[in-house]
């Protein structure tokens, strides 16, 4: 996974850095989101990463699927990823893509793991703590992890706070260890 986040990434910043200057964010938006879904399904993925199809054929088949929504520039944009055999990163390169635009509408997505479900009012506190720790407005993904012993798992970006039991004892192992 990282380093499909490291491959993706340059593309990512350079989509979004075009789309912001143009003006079309909504537009790229829309198309990446659209791209991700293609590119995830399973026969779509096998056409797109089959090194015996053509690019041009495999760049026909997403502006048939796209229509309108691939505007020139995206279609040029398809056309690099294809080129450099880098296709496979649409799912990722859209994600990307929403963490910027998220970042500069002053958000940030947080993925809390749990081995219990969270009740609203303890769901509506670690928003509000996270929001003050971070600076800026959450959007908060919370999952069930039957892996977890106990506490809770929280991912912000690279941030990751462990308040798990399995992590606390962890730590106290190594601090042992020491």
């Amino acid at each position: 996974m990282a380093e499909l986040t490291t491959l993706a990434r340059p593309y990512a910043v350079a989509a979004y850095q075009f789309a912001s200057e143009a003006g079309e964010l909504p537009v790229w938006e829309k198309a990446l989101g659209f791209l991700a879904t293609v590119a995830r399904d399973p026969a779509a993925e096998a056409f797109l990463i089959n090194p015996e199809v053509e690019q041009a054929s495999k760049l026909a088949f997403l502006r048939d699927l796209g229509g309108d929504l691939l505007t020139p520039k995206i279609h040029n944009f398809l056309a690099l990823l294809l080129e450099n055999d880098r296709i496979e990163l649409l799912p990722e390169i859209q994600h990307l893509f929403e963490t910027s635009l998220r970042s500069s509408a002053g958000q940030i997505e947080v993925e809390v793991s749990s081995a219990v479900d969270l009740n609203e009012s303890q769901v509506k506190a670690l928003k509000e703590a996270l929001k003050r720790r971070l600076g800026r407005e959450v959007i908060l993904e919370t999952r069930l992890d039957p892996q977890l012993i106990g506490g809770m798992i929280v991912r912000a970006g690279d941030l990751v706070i462990d308040g798990s039991v399995r992590g606390q004892l962890d730590q106290l192992a190594n601090t042992l260890r020491s």
